[in-house]
């Protein structure tokens, strides 16, 4: 089950600049476009590397639009490549898109803090394009000056933010 984050903030929320101001988009598909990556679960240990979109009924209701209007958006986001998804008869696996995958400067946060980690300091390197985030937790006698934002998305976990 999905959990309804899109009436937790009352102030709004946000869509990044970059789908905004795509205008092959309805305003509706805009909102749809930017609550997507909530919507998009991760595999946990069961399915390590996949994601997938829950059922068509659970989209509809947390983004409270009609089943036609998320099929339409959820087509016309695949033709565009902005989201590639397959059926497997079940399960619809997001398997690529841009919206997946975004290039360097898309980039917009990037950092490496210090942390406690099981009682000990150690180097924590988040990378955000997005609505996604990445977190890598830096090996010991790794030169952190050699960490970058493609490192982090390589060997780093995705989190959904």
């Amino acid at each position: 089950m999905i959990q309804d984050t899109f009436h937790d903030d009352p102030r709004g929320f946000w869509i990044p600049l970059h789908i905004w101001s795509d205008r092959r988009l309805t305003i509706t598909e805009r909102v749809i476009l930017a609550k997507l990556p909530e919507l998009i679960m991760g595999g946990g240990r069961f399915r390590p590397g996949k994601f997938w979109l829950p059922r068509n009924s659970s989209c509809v209701r947390v983004l409270q639009v009609s089943q036609p209007t998320f099929t339409a958006a959820l087509k016309k986001f695949n033709e565009l490549g902005l989201i590639k998804t397959k059926f497997n008869g079940t399960l619809r696996e997001v398997v690529g898109g841009s919206l997946l995958q975004p290039n360097e400067t898309d980039m917009y946060d990037f950092r490496i803090a210090e942390m406690k980690y099981e009682g000990e300091k150690r180097l924590l390197a988040q990378a955000r394009a997005g609505s996604f985030m990445w977190a890598y937790l830096i090996p010991h006698g790794t030169d952190p000056s050699t960490i970058t934002p493609e490192v982090v998305r390589e060997k780093g976990s995705r989190i959904d933010i």
